[in-house]
């Protein structure tokens, strides 16, 4: 990265980064993640760019213009033959002059590979922490995320977390496809306002779950199940009830098959105990089957079964990776 700055005409990375996070720089590299702001003027910064240190961390805040690699570069663009592609054209930018916020973190240290779930993570907090004492134009809108080696032989774009393509079906165009949507709709549009309402709400949590993963996906995937199936309640039995009349089957069969409750303790650990661990894919995909067939049963649709089918995977085994968190 580069900045060009009316007070300091040009500076790179190498200079911002604290020497004390490595013993051997040569080996080592910086996660740079940036930001517009706004509301601020160059007046603000007549004595230069300014500097915060967090912890494992260092926040700089400047106003000029950032060269920075684009994350487009990282994310996959169709194909005309139904694959994908990366994008690597115009991955150098420029930003207009402005206010910007650039957070600079260890990465890879000393040779030992950093990680890129830590680092969002630690990024998200602290620009949470952020934007709690300075409102959201302390960090108005993510520009970039990429990795600098600090040997300066390569840099790396860093893209949003990506889901192979590949992996999921293709979508289904067909009229009848298209109409048992619109019913749902309809149907959907038809209930008490407040049923309605709650459901819309619950359809807003699985779109945000379906973009995000880890932990931040579970939740958002648990918020939707439970806006959905637990109204009035903080009791699993309703989920259970509506899996049962999905498949036919007693509600220990349902507890034994879909381990609703183990899904709840897990989510009890992670908001009440602060607890981390690593959340498979195989499980966000069961949580998402897990909705679409309740959803599909409230809106009196045909189930697909899709939990089942996920459950009778061979490489998928429930139980075990529920007993894993």
């Amino acid at each position: 990265m580069t900045v060009h700055n009316r007070k300091v005409e040009k500076f790179d990375i190498h200079q911002m980064t604290p020497t004390h996070w490595f013993k051997d720089p040569n080996s080592s590299s910086v996660w740079l993640s940036g930001y517009k702001m706004f509301r601020l003027t160059s007046q603000d910064f007549v004595l230069g760019p300014k500097i915060m240190d967090l912890e494992n961390a260092r926040a700089i805040m400047i106003y000029g213009r950032v060269s920075y690699l684009d994350n487009l570069a990282a994310t996959p663009q169709p194909t005309s033959d139904g694959g994908y592609k990366f994008n690597t054209l115009e991955v150098e930018k420029t930003t207009p002059e402005g206010p910007y916020l650039v957070l600079i973190l260890p990465f890879d240290k000393d040779g030992v590979a950093g990680s890129e779930r830590i680092t969002r993570d630690r990024i998200s907090d602290i620009v949470g922490l952020l934007i709690a004492f300075n409102d959201q134009n302390m960090a108005f809108e993510h520009l970039f995320d990429y990795v600098i080696n600090l040997d300066g032989k390569e840099r790396s774009v860093i893209g949003d977390a990506i889901t192979n393509p590949m992996g999921m079906p293709k979508p289904n165009l067909s009229s009848n496809q298209f109409l048992r949507i619109q019913n749902a709709d309809q149907k959907i549009g038809s209930l008490d306002l407040p049923t309605q309402n709650r459901i819309r709400l619950s359809l807003r949590w699985f779109e945000a779950a379906t973009y995000d993963d880890d932990i931040d996906a579970f939740l958002k995937y648990w918020i939707a199940i439970e806006t959905l199936a637990m109204p009035d309640t903080t009791n699993i039995r309703t989920i259970n009830e509506l899996l049962s009349a999905v498949y036919g089957l007693s509600s220990e069969q349902v507890g034994e098959t879909f381990h609703i409750g183990r899904l709840f303790n897990a989510r009890g650990k992670i908001v009440h105990g602060g607890e981390r661990f690593r959340v498979s894919v195989y499980l966000t995909e069961f949580m998402q089957a897990i909705y679409v067939d309740v959803l599909f049963k409230i809106l009196g649709l045909q189930s697909e079964k899709r939990a089942l089918a996920l459950i009778q995977k061979e490489e998928f085994n429930l139980k075990n990776t529920l007993l894993q968190i």
